[in-house]
């Protein structure tokens, strides 16, 4: 689908595209809320550490939350509990770094909605690879809850 509404952009490298995601979350941020206070980054312990790296370079802050100890995933709970006035976006991946497991994005999602934040699902290595796991026969929870 083509919409000249959408706009988007593809990267080559993890490092490069969290990079271009926080900054437009951050400049976005910005632009609503002026530069009285800094953005933040709400996400799990299992978030990629160029997030970190990211919100260094830019001007950020990392709030990590705990993740659900059955499944070792993005704890909801946790992430709305963190989701401040100053939250610029919350990240979620598929499949999560160092772990393998999948965050349960639909949720991230209407959490995101709910609060009018920016969500950023990181699927560097999960665009590649989640493929191949239906093909095996795992189950993928992209779009289920946790």
């Amino acid at each position: 689908m083509h919409d000249e509404e959408v706009p988007g952009t593809f990267t080559f490298g993890g490092t490069e595209s969290v990079f271009l995601a926080v900054k437009a979350a951050r400049d976005n941020f910005l632009l609503k809320k002026g530069s009285i206070t800094t953005p933040e980054i709400v996400m799990p312990i299992t978030g990629h550490p160029c997030y970190d790296k990211a919100a260094e370079y830019m001007g950020l802050k990392v709030r990590k939350v705990r993740v659900d100890e059955e499944s070792f995933t993005a704890d909801i709970d946790a992430i709305n509990e963190a989701i401040t006035e100053n939250t610029a976006m919350i990240v979620g991946s598929t499949p999560n770094w160092p772990l393998e497991t999948i965050d349960p994005i639909k949720d991230l999602s209407e959490i995101a909605l709910d609060k009018n934040i920016w969500l950023h699902v990181d699927a560097c290595v999960g665009g590649f690879v989640l493929p191949f796991m239906r093909k095996e026969g795992k189950k993928s929870r992209i779009s289920t809850s946790g």
